[in-house]
């Protein structure tokens, strides 16, 4: 099993108006979760480093109106959370995030987070139970 990048999650939480900012994110954007309070949302396209998820999801905040732009600035939770699945190999694997996305992070007043999912939870199965 390889280490590799998964995806990135963008977590908003937020006392209300979570359903007019999922909204405004426009069509391509798969909505993982949503209610009243919170959304989970992925980019519906792949992308293919973390690079390109915060510019793509950067690139769709900065296309909104003042209006929505209020319901972002007052979430309580903005996170890219960025999914890695851990492996054996390589021995080591480097997922870098450049100075401009990490201005575009500021810029959007989103926080970083990463999730690595580890490699042993992959090839585990459950047991079966023996016959008495």
């Amino acid at each position: 099993m390889t280490t590799e990048f998964l995806n990135v999650d963008l977590d908003l939480a937020a006392r209300s108006g979570i359903a007019s900012l999922v909204a405004a994110f426009g069509p391509r954007i798969m909505v993982l979760h949503q209610d009243d309070r919170e959304a989970h949302l992925e980019l519906w396209a792949q992308p293919k480093t973390v690079d390109e998820a915060i510019r793509r999801f950067a690139a769709r905040l900065g296309r909104f109106s003042p209006t929505t732009r209020r319901l972002w600035d007052r979430c309580t939770l903005r996170s890219l959370n960025v999914g890695i699945q851990g492996g054996h190999d390589p021995h080591c694997t480097e997922f870098r995030v450049s100075r401009s996305s990490i201005a575009a992070l500021q810029a959007m007043g989103a926080e970083l987070v990463f999730s690595f999912y580890g490699a042993a939870a992959m090839n585990q199965r459950p047991r079966k139970a023996k016959p008495a």
